[in-house]
C-alpha cells in the first residue's frame, strides 16, 4: 500500500469517526428525491461506514448494494414515472414517512437538499433537518438576483461575470451584447436549478423566445 493510500484511508477513518461523533447515536435519514443519494460517501473508494443513512425517502428506490436497509420510494408505491411524479414524491410519501421516523430508536438527523416545514415536520421533537434554509435556498438560487447578492458581499466587479437584470420581454440581440459586453449571452431566468432556465442565446431568434 502506498503512502498516498494510507493518508486516504487515515483521513477516510478520521471522518468517519467525526460524522460518527456529530451524529451522537441519532438516526441518519436521507431525504432526497434519488434514495441512493450519497452513495459514494458509503460504498466508494473511501467509504464512510457513519454516512449510510439507516432510511432513506425519496422517488426513486436506486439499487442493490447503494441503498439503506429501509428504503421508502415512491416510485415503488404509485409505479407512475414522470415530470410530476419527480417533484410531488414528498407530498406522495408524506404519511407513511411521518409515521415511519416516529418509530425510530433515536431522533433522527434528516439529510436533504433543503429543508422545508414538511421535512421539519417528519423530523419532529428532538429532531435535525441537516440541510440549508428552504428560504436561503430559494434567495441563493434566484439567478437574475444573485449578481446584487455579490455586490452586497464585497465581491470586487472585476470577479464577477458581467451581467444585467432585465424584468419583462428581452431587447434585441444588440442591445444585449451592448449592455453585457459579450457576444454570446446566457439568459437565466426565475429561482431554479440543475441548469432549467438557462439558456445560451446567439440569435436574434433565441433573444426574443419566451422564458419558462
Amino acid at each position: 500500500m502506498t503512502g498516498q493510500a494510507l493518508l486516504d484511508t487515515a483521513l477516510a477513518e478520521a471522518a468517519d469517526r467525526a460524522l460518527a461523533d456529530a451524529l451522537g447515536g441519532r438516526v441518519l435519514v436521507s431525504a432526497e428525491r434519488f434514495c441512493a443519494s450519497m452513495r459514494t460517501l458509503y460504498t466508494g473508494p473511501a467509504p464512510l461506514p457513519s454516512a449510510r443513512p439507516a432510511v432513506a425517502v425519496g422517488c426513486y428506490p436506486g439499487w442493490s448494494g447503494a441503498v439503506p436497509d429501509t428504503v421508502l420510494a415512491a416510485e415503488t408505491r404509485t409505479r407512475v414515472r414522470g415530470p410530476g411524479q419527480r417533484h410531488a414524491w414528498m407530498q406522495a410519501v408524506d404519511a407513511e414517512a411521518s409515521a415511519l421516523l416516529r418509530i425510530l430508536p433515536a431522533p433522527p438527523v434528516i439529510a436533504a437538499w433543503y429543508a422545508t416545514d414538511q421535512l421539519r415536520r417528519w423530523a419532529g421533537p428532538g429532531g435535525t433537518v441537516a440541510a440549508i434554509d428552504g428560504r436561503l435556498r430559494a434567495a441563493v438560487e434566484d439567478k437574475a438576483a444573485f449578481d446584487a447578492l455579490l455586490r452586497a458581499a464585497g465581491v470586487p466587479e472585476r470577479t464577477r461575470i458581467p451581467c444585467v437584470r432585465i424584468d419583462g420581454r428581452l431587447p434585441g440581440l444588440a442591445e444585449l451584447r451592448r449592455r453585457v459586453g459579450a457576444e454570446r449571452l446566457v439568459v437565466q431566468s426565475g429561482a431554479d436549478s440543475g441548469g432549467r432556465g438557462t439558456v445560451f442565446v446567439d440569435t436574434e431568434e433565441a433573444s426574443l423566445a419566451p422564458r419558462a
